[in-house]
């Protein structure tokens, strides 16, 4: 689907919490197919690969700077 931005929002995304968060973004990656998806949380930056998606994983004050 074109123009969808899919967001999970998490404080910290750790080794316990990653696939939990992961599978919150898992059926509406597979349903809708977006060009973006990414993980708020309070200060991390990170990108993973997922279903051959790009996972961005970005802290809640670089969304609108």
């Amino acid at each position: 689907m074109k123009g969808v931005l899919l967001v999970q929002v998490c404080y910290e995304l750790t080794h316990d919490n990653r696939e939990r968060e992961f599978s919150g973004l898992n059926s509406a990656i597979d349903e809708l197919n977006p060009q973006k998806a990414t993980i708020v949380t309070f200060n991390q930056i990170d990108s993973y690969i997922y279903k051959g998606k790009t996972v961005n994983v970005v802290p809640f004050y670089k969304l609108y700077s």
